[in-house]
This record gives structure tokens, sequence and C-alpha cells, in this order.
């Protein structure tokens, strides 16, 4: 079950979406409107007795692509996908949080699970500790919340991840440290890497610090897919 505030027709939205993990029920409704759900039955693929071995949240895939040395273009170019179909159909996505997408390695199908955390620009950055740093965005940290691009600066930090094996702000230094490289400091990158231009360039932009500037806010989700790296 999840609580959410939806209105009935948007719940018919993402179920249109083959990128949506389905809708299944409506449990409750407001008392003031009854055209606004406020708790409802999600399909959980992770539950299911059927449930495909190769089907996995998104943060368990990046460990594994890390083990195995791969970049996981195809599932990050679905994921995308999946993004821009349902932005076509419900309000923007500002959180692209892994806990929330599904991935199966073997057919490279993405999916993504309703959850009103999707929706939500506000977020508490008091007191933050290192984890809580690791996909926050510098407009977060300047206190203006998520922006339309936010899920773009995300993705770059997933990708240099999956490469690299750390995050792109990963120091040992403390938290305030870690936050003023976010804000501040330019992304950067092992030495001698080959072949891997492409991606670099992609990194590079999606982790642009503003959001007005960064890759995808002239063409959202189709100028990210335009780009060289997922056109190889």
């Amino acid at each position: 079950m999840e609580d959410v505030e939806f209105s009935l027709q948007l719940l018919d939205k993402f179920n249109e979406s083959n990128y949506v993990c389905k809708v299944l029920a409506c449990l409750e409704v407001k008392r003031d409107d009854k055209q606004i759900a406020t708790k409802i039955a999600i399909e959980n693929p992770l539950g299911a007795e059927d449930c495909p071995e190769s089907t996995m949240l998104l943060t368990e895939f990046i460990e594994s692509v890390q083990k195995h040395t791969g970049n996981g273009k195809n599932q990050f170019k679905e994921i995308l996908k999946a993004l821009l179909d349902v932005r076509l159909r419900v309000p923007p996505i500002f959180n692209l949080d892994p806990q929330f997408i599904l991935v199966d390695t073997k057919t490279g199908s993405v999916r993504l699970i309703v959850s009103k955390a999707l929706f939500e620009r506000k977020r508490n950055v008091q007191h933050l500790c290192k984890d809580d740093l690791r996909y926050l965005t510098p407009e977060e940290l300047y206190g203006h919340g998520r922006s339309i691009t936010s899920p773009f600066w995300v993705l770059g930090c997933m990708l240099y991840e999956t490469q690299f094996n750390r995050n792109p702000f990963a120091t040992v230094m403390q938290a305030k440290v870690t936050e003023e490289m976010i804000k501040k400091y330019p992304v950067h990158f092992p030495e001698e890497q080959e072949d891997i231009e492409d991606l670099i360039d992609l990194i590079t932009n999606l982790l642009i610090k503003d959001p007005l500037q960064r890759l995808g806010s002239d063409g959202m989700e189709s100028e990210v897919l335009s780009h060289a790296y997922f056109q190889s």
C-alpha cells in the first residue's frame, strides 16, 4: 500500500504506461473529495512468487554492473524513455530515486514504482550525512528545491558510479566538504580513460551546476537521448 494524494484520473494515466508498475486498486479516497485517492495498492513484482531473478531495484543493478565491469547503457536509455513516457501522461517527475525504479537485466526493461515521492520538489537539507548527499543536486543544497532537470543530475551521478565504482563527489572529508564540492567544483574523472569520450562528455553535461544550463534543460529526455553516447 502507498499513501498518496492522486486524482483517480491520474491513476488511470499511470496504468496507461508500460513503464509503470500497475495501480491495482484505490483503497481510500478523501472524505471531502471522492475523486482524490489517498491510499492505493500497487503491483510489486519483487514481492511476487514468480518474480524472475533478473528483476531488481536500480540500486542493486548499479552494484551488479560495477562488479561485472559493464556500463548499463541500454538500461539507462530505457530509464530516459520511461521518464519521457510518464512525463507525457502525468505531472513531471522531480525526484529520480533509484528505490522507485525496477530493472530487468535479462530483457532490459525498466518500470517505475508509483510513489508521491517521485513528484516532490522540496527536501529538507538540514543536518545531512554523507549518504544523504549521494544524489543531492546543487539547487537543493542552495535551498531552491528540486528542478525539472534534477533527475538528469541524478542520472549523471549513476552513470559515473557504474563506470568508475564511486560517486563523482565522494570524499573522505566531512559532509560539509562534500556539499561544497557538489555546489561549486566540477566533476573530475580518473586519468587515462580511453574509448569513453562520449560517456565523459555526457556525464560532464548532466552534472552542470546550473539546472537551466544542464543537459536536458532545452529538450528534456529527448535532448539527453540524442547525445552521442546513446546513439552509438
